[in-house]
């Protein structure tokens, strides 16, 4: 199982609101419980190739943990997300920090842990433009 790659855009140093439909190694709906714990880490790449292979990057963000009670949910929600009408199951809001330059590349990717074994349950690939514009 691997997670479909997102794809997102926004300005250097900001925060951004990430949602995805995510599904444990079973191909169920992740849920609160079925997790025993949420991570992610954030990697900076000079093109969108290389955010996409996971080749040649810095990492900015490694293993900070999430609270799995803010950011996933039982149920799918629909506020906010544009993608389909089924809905989304995890949401969280990434820090500006995990963004600081511009003109870059970042992959975001959530690691979640289910029964003793980790799994990768969303990933964006996230242009970050330059404040200025340039």
């Amino acid at each position: 199982m691997s997670a479909i790659i997102r794809r997102a855009e926004g300005f250097e140093d900001s925060p951004m609101i990430l949602m995805d439909r995510c599904t444990n190694p079973n191909t169920a709906l992740t849920t609160q419980s079925s997790l025993s714990s949420l991570t992610y880490r954030v990697d900076q790449y000079d093109s969108e190739a290389d955010a996409d292979a996971c080749a040649n990057g810095t990492e900015v963000v490694d293993d900070t943990a999430l609270t799995i009670a803010s950011v996933i949910y039982d149920t799918l929600q629909t506020t906010g997300w544009t993608v389909d009408a089924t809905g989304y199951n995890l949401r969280f809001t990434l820090p500006g920090t995990a963004r600081p330059t511009g003109n870059k590349w970042h992959r975001v990717e959530v690691i979640g842990t289910a029964s003793a074994v980790p799994f990768t349950m969303a990933v964006w690939v996230v242009e970050t433009k330059a404040m200025g514009g340039t």
